[in-house]
């Protein structure tokens, strides 16, 4: 796109003299004008240093024709995308269709409008100046979107090496016989934290691809009563801070330690989903109140559902799976429940909610197959 100062130059070809000053004049108030008396000295200055931004092109010329110009413009990757106007005595229907088919974006017909060339040149000119602007604009996004992934590449790395760390600290605690059971079951969960977060930072381009469709889903069956059990284990120091309760139910039983409850998907993001669900049920919820997992069967259809008191806000229910919407949390990001909705249509499971009479509950249902 030209700076402030710089105009495009619009490059008149015609072989007689009178028509390109006509032309000329039409335009050198607002473009810089080239002219080219034969179509050899047309290709020569549309493959100089500094190429047209557009062509008016006449095609009965001795020599090379402006048909000939044309295609020779258009096959030519570096001159491919300059728009060519034919501008001619032809007036056959048939010599403006072969021009179109040419490349050319238009074609008008001498004696010519003055009026009509000048509108005609404004409009494509513009055309050209949007697209550009739009390239640019797209090019910076490219820019910005591989800068995060470098940055989101460095920022993995450089977290795994003191996770690791923290995942070696329990296995040299653990070696010595002055602990407790109970020290040693927590010794053992901080190490099965610290490598479910590895997996997690080994994985975090997963939702990209996920938002692509590109991710290569590895289905198994996964038992939803374990990643619930496990979810509010992790959950549960924090509920319990903030005076919120806990508590899940399979088939409206709480006594469940035999059963099993399996779905078809990946366990790392049934895991992933089913902790931003708490976790936000948990955060929604004021203090004393209770969040209730249930895990229910009806017909063909396994269902997950996360009720909690409190109502979703009337500005966030519109957009309660959109990305980045959130409202009236601190550091929240919106992403929470973004990505467990992305997770679960992944997974080929379908998410809502509804908020009524004081509570709110999100669920997703998996098909049995």
């Amino acid at each position: 796109m030209p700076l402030d100062d710089e105009r495009e130059i619009i490059l008149v070809v015609d072989d007689e003299p009178v028509n390109i000053s006509l032309l000329t004049e039409c335009l050198k108030r607002d473009y810089e004008v080239e002219s080219a008396r034969s179509g050899r000295e047309a290709l020569d200055k549309i493959f100089s240093g500094n190429p047209p931004a557009l062509v008016l092109l006449d095609i009965m010329m001795p020599g090379m024709d402006g048909f000939e110009v044309c295609r020779r413009i258009k096959e030519d990757s570096r001159s491919a995308d300059i728009p060519v106007i034919f501008i001619t005595a032809m007036g056959d229907p048939v010599d403006e269709e072969k021009g179109l088919e040419l490349g050319a974006i238009d074609y008008l017909t001498k004696p010519v409008n003055t009026s009509k060339v000048r509108m005609r040149v404004r409009n494509h000119v513009e055309s050209i100046r949007m697209r550009q602007s739009i390239e640019e604009k797209n090019n910076q996004l490219l820019e910005a979107a591989r800068l995060r992934e470098d940055v989101e590449r460095i920022t993995k790395h450089d977290l795994k090496q003191p996770l690791v760390g923290i995942m070696n600290v329990p296995d040299l605690l653990l070696m010595s016989s002055s602990f407790s059971e109970e020290e040693k079951m927590l010794l053992e969960k901080i190490r099965e934290s610290a490598n479910t977060m590895l997996h997690m930072i080994n994985r975090s381009h997963d939702l990209l691809r996920m938002e692509l469709g590109t991710y290569n889903l590895k289905k198994v069956s996964v038992d939803l009563i374990e990643i619930c059990d496990k979810s509010i284990e992790d959950l549960m120091s924090y509920a319990t801070r903030i005076g919120v309760e806990v508590m899940l139910t399979v088939n409206g039983c709480s006594c469940y330690f035999d059963a099993g409850f399996f779905v078809p998907g990946e366990r790392l993001l049934c895991y992933t989903m089913v902790g931003n669900l708490l976790k936000n049920a948990v955060e929604a919820s004021p203090k004393g109140g209770r969040v209730h997992i249930r895990l229910n069967e009806v017909d063909d259809v396994k269902r997950l559902e996360i009720e909690n008191s409190g109502l979703v806000p009337e500005n966030l229910r519109d957009c309660f799976f959109d990305k980045y919407s959130t409202c009236g949390k601190e550091h929240g990001t919106g992403l929470g429940t973004y990505s467990a909705w992305l997770t679960a249509k992944t997974v080929g499971a379908n998410m809502g909610f509804e908020s009524v009479d004081g509570t709110t509950k999100v669920w997703v249902d998996f098909p049995q197959s």
